[in-house]
């Protein structure tokens, strides 16, 4: 297989893109003289686990709504979320969660009003959809690979759908098509809800259902759902032994919630729209690697 990786898992302790779109936040926070952050989010998921660490580790105020359906659930992310943030709040819902901040946010309002001199707090959007995200995204794309003139194709999982929306602007009128493999919902869902993240980045980027087409004044874009159907999370029994393979073939440590994904139709290409320019780039965005069987790492 003729791929090449950019290799953004390699930035501070494989955390990848996340720490380039936390860069844009906590850039914009200092110029604003923010430092209490108010984050959102699944009790297990890699947002928040990612978010709280870092900014936590510069010195931010972290303040941490989160919701789980199993109270009980004691995760890796969990672990890391409890011992680095200074306020935790644990929902059964994510519309719970979602309403007692509502609530808090109009209460704070309200206070500033009559207190100018009330500490601001950044109530950040569920997984990071900030406009400032793009900021450090942005230098991502002015790698050499992305810009060169040559066809080319970029595989890349579509998660909340900022760094593929952020591809989409900073790649427009490239001779280049995206490829993404949504991951964290199903495709025609995440079409829906993208005019929504778009907005909420400030880009004015439309897509429909008809997406897997070429388009003017835009990279061509294929949205792909996985392979295989299954819950978002779940982890197939053989997924460890792909995984090993993939890390004894090409150096690479891929996690299976994410990642794999688009590995099962890199190594099946006969999946893949036909006729997709090479060479093919593969972004690999990092993540932490908790859902893995780390035996045969070990053994390895």
């Amino acid at each position: 297989m003729n791929l090449n990786v950019v290799r953004d898992d390699l930035h501070y302790f494989g955390l990848g893109t996340k720490v380039r779109k936390i860069s844009g936040l906590v850039k914009w926070l200092k110029s604003e003289g923010i430092n209490q952050v108010v984050l959102r989010g699944s009790l297990h998921g890699n947002f928040l686990a990612s978010y709280c660490y870092i900014l936590y580790n510069l010195g931010f105020l972290v303040r941490v709504f989160a919701y789980t359906r199993d109270k009980n659930l004691l995760s890796p992310n969990r672990i890391l979320i409890k011992h680095h943030s200074h306020e935790l709040r644990i929902f059964h819902s994510f519309v719970e969660m979602n309403d007692s901040i509502s609530i808090e946010e109009k209460q704070m309002m309200n206070a500033n009003l009559h207190d100018s001199q009330k500490q601001q707090s950044c109530y950040l959007p569920t997984y990071g959809i900030h406009p400032t995200a793009l900021d450090g995204l942005s230098i991502l794309w002015k790698h050499p690979i992305f810009t060169t003139d040559s066809p080319k194709t970029i595989f890349l999982e579509i998660g909340s759908g900022v760094t593929f929306l952020s591809a989409l602007s900073s790649l427009s009128n490239q001779n280049v098509s995206i490829c993404g493999i949504s991951v964290g919902e199903p495709r025609d869902k995440w079409l829906l809800n993208s005019d929504t993240v778009a907005s909420n980045l400030n880009l004015s980027i439309k897509l429909n259902q008809n997406t897997n087409f070429p388009q003017t004044s835009m990279p061509n874009i294929y949205i792909l759902n996985p392979m295989q159907k299954s819950r978002f999370a779940s982890i197939k029994k053989d997924d460890s032994s792909v995984l090993k393979s993939i890390y004894q073939r090409y150096g690479l440590l891929i996690e299976p919630v994410y990642g794999l994904k688009t590995w099962e139709y890199l190594l099946n290409p006969s999946e893949l729209p036909k006729d997709l320019p090479k060479p093919w780039i593969y972004l690999h965005q990092g993540g932490q690697l908790n859902h893995m069987d780390t035996n045969w790492m070990l053994e390895s």
